[in-house]
């Protein structure tokens, strides 16, 4: 089982499409096609949320085969979307201001910080 989330403002039925048209495809590509019992069926719609919409694929595999599977599932739709202009959710961004540090060690503050005279290290 995988989800895909992809922007809110792309079409459905667009993506249930292309998703359906790749699940067929590694279905019969004869790398892929032992690995599957049956073509993987896109369930449709999973969830609506914030700025994405997800679709679930289900795929039933041979036994240790899921892994793979999936992986080439998205590295397919991937490829797909990206051909088609079907666009990912966008990822918020955080301002951070210029000038302010950030400490590589979690440790580094204690260790330049003035320690009592009993304080022991």
């Amino acid at each position: 089982m995988i989800d895909i989330a992809v922007g809110m403002a792309e079409n459905v039925d667009r993506v249930l499409a292309a998703a359906r048209d790749e699940t067929a495809q590694v279905a019969q590509d004869e790398e892929w096609h032992p690995m599957l019992d049956g073509t993987p069926e896109v369930w449709g719609v999973q969830t609506i949320g914030d700025n994405r919409v997800v679709v679930r694929i289900v795929a039933r595999t041979q036994p240790g085969a899921q892994w793979g599977v999936a992986r080439e599932l998205r590295r397919r739709l991937k490829v797909r979307f990206d051909a088609e202009g079907i666009r990912l959710p966008g990822v918020p961004l955080v301002a951070q201001p210029l000038g302010a540090a950030v400490s590589a060690a979690p440790d580094a503050d204690r260790a330049s910080a003035p320690q009592s005279a009993g304080a022991a290290r």
